[in-house]
């Protein structure tokens, strides 16, 4: 059973764009001569059912294709091709991302397109994806990840995606991409580049990866910043201590300056002063009960997360007669 490609061609190299599908079952690459034909096979030792599947799905990307719908047609390509690989698929994959500006991504279904041809025999489809390759390739923008030489074993991936470390340039898709880099026992590494220059080369150097923290050194991490916190709420309990203490003595003073509920102008400023010493009393004991609280919840608890922050700003309103209390964190 053979599954027929459909060719579109393109005005100008430069940018990649199709025109109109010259004529059905015939392979799509850029500036591909009208009367070449080709009828890439598929793989015989597929199932009848998975080729027929296969083909369905082909000649939907087909009909989406023609209809400038390639976001929709790349699903079914990829879709036929999982079921039954065929260069022919590969190659119209390919034409789909040249619509779209993702000009990595087709040069990497070319590259597997001329693959598939050489497997299946097909000279003249691998022909056009070569020719097609040379054409983008002066527009692509690559990318070297050169990692750091040592013995521990460091995997990187793209965009999520596995990555031999072999230190060869990898073309991109325009736009952000994202580099990571992580080996067994150590801190994962990334790094976010992004791909503008067309026809440039971006060298990304892996640095050492840094020893991952082990289960007792978080452990003791989070300790630690339960013993800030309780010491932190303790601190707040005794100033509010401090506080309540100079509130009865204000009030005290405060008694001496009055008679029968009315009181001098001394006796006045002395109770307002007791009422906004207790009111900050009140504050950091309610606050230094609750932070020590948590700080002790913590110390028994100490969960083992390696990356831990936690800080406890006080803020006085003079004017307000008011204290405010910050607490951030990240855990």
């Amino acid at each position: 059973m053979k599954r027929v490609a459909t060719l579109v061609t393109f005005t100008t190299a430069l940018h990649f764009l199709s025109h109109s599908a010259r004529a059905e079952n015939q392979p799509a690459t850029p500036d591909t001569p009208s009367s070449a034909v080709t009828q890439p096979k598929t793989d015989a030792s597929q199932p009848k059912e998975s080729q027929g599947s296969a083909d369905e799905l082909f000649r939907q990307g087909v009909l989406l294709m023609k209809s400038d719908n390639c976001p929709e047609a790349i699903v079914q390509f990829q879709r036929s091709q999982e079921l039954d690989p065929s260069g022919a698929t590969l190659l119209n994959l390919a034409t789909c991302y040249v619509r779209l500006g993702r000009t990595g991504s087709a040069w990497r279904a070319y590259r597997q397109a001329a693959e598939a041809a050489k497997s299946e025999g097909d000279d003249d489809l691998g022909e056009r994806a070569f020719r097609a390759m040379s054409i983008i390739a002066p527009r692509l923008t690559q990318i070297i990840i050169i990692a750091p030489r040592g013995t521990t074993p460091i995997s990187l991936t793209l965009n999520g995606q596995p990555l031999p470390n072999d230190g060869q340039p990898v073309p991109l898709d325009p736009g952000e991409h994202v580099v990571e880099a992580t080996a067994p026992g150590r801190q994962p590494w990334q790094r976010v580049v992004k791909a503008s220059e067309i026809g440039a080369t971006l060298v990304i150097d892996v640095p050492e990866l840094q020893p991952a923290l082990q289960s007792s050194q978080r452990n003791t991490t989070w300790r630690t910043i339960a013993g800030i916190g309780m010491g932190t709420g303790a601190l707040s309990i005794a100033i509010g201590s401090v506080f309540g203490i100079s509130a009865i003595v204000a009030n005290n003073e405060a008694k001496s300056n009055c008679r029968d509920g009315r009181c001098n102008a001394a006796g006045v400023d002395l109770r307002n002063d007791a009422m906004h010493k207790a009111t900050l009393s009140n504050y950091f004991m309610g606050i230094g009960a609750l932070v020590a609280a948590g700080g002790a919840i913590l110390w028994f608890t100490a969960p083992a997360h390696a990356e831990t922050s936690f800080s406890i700003a006080p803020s006085f309103g003079a004017a307000e007669k008011r204290v405010d209390v910050s607490v951030r964190g990240r855990l």
